[in-house]
Formats: C-alpha cells, sequence, structure tokens
C-alpha cells in the first residue's frame, strides 16, 4: 500500500491541477473509496479487513493489459 500510495501521488503530480498532494491524502482517498463504513478512515484503522480488495482490484483492472508472447513460447 505504501507503494501504490507513493506512485499515485506521483502520477497525481504529474496531471496537474491538483495542488500539493500527500501520501496521506491519497491513502484517506483510497479509504473513503474502497472501505464500507460510516466512518472509513476510522474504520480502516480499527479493522485491517475492511478494506475492500475485490473492488479496488476491478477498479484498477482495467488500467493492466495482457502481456504480448512470443508465438513459440
Amino acid at each position: 500500500m505504501a507503494t501504490a500510495a507513493d506512485l499515485g501521488v506521483e502520477m497525481a503530480k504529474k496531471m496537474g491541477g491538483l495542488g500539493a498532494i500527500t501520501p496521506a491524502q491519497f491513502m484517506a482517498r483510497l479509504c473513503k473509496q474502497f472501505v464500507v463504513g460510516v466512518d472509513p478512515d476510522a474504520q480502516a484503522e480499527r479493522d485491517e479487513g475492511a478494506f475492500n480488495w475485490t473492488l479496488f482490484g476491478s477498479s484498477v483492472g482495467k488500467h493492466f493489459h495482457d502481456a504480448p508472447t512470443m508465438a513459440f513460447m
């Protein structure tokens, strides 16, 4: 998650228009999107299983593609 936060911050900075975003702000945004509950940030801190990895995976999966392979492999 730390690597994902760092990469997300770097990508957000490259896109511009978002101002200065920190890894903590990026992680808070992820919690708001993928943690179920009234207070997602608090829920994520209390329950390590609160993050919905399935929903996260389906959300980011569109950014990944099959790797090309050679016909003889």
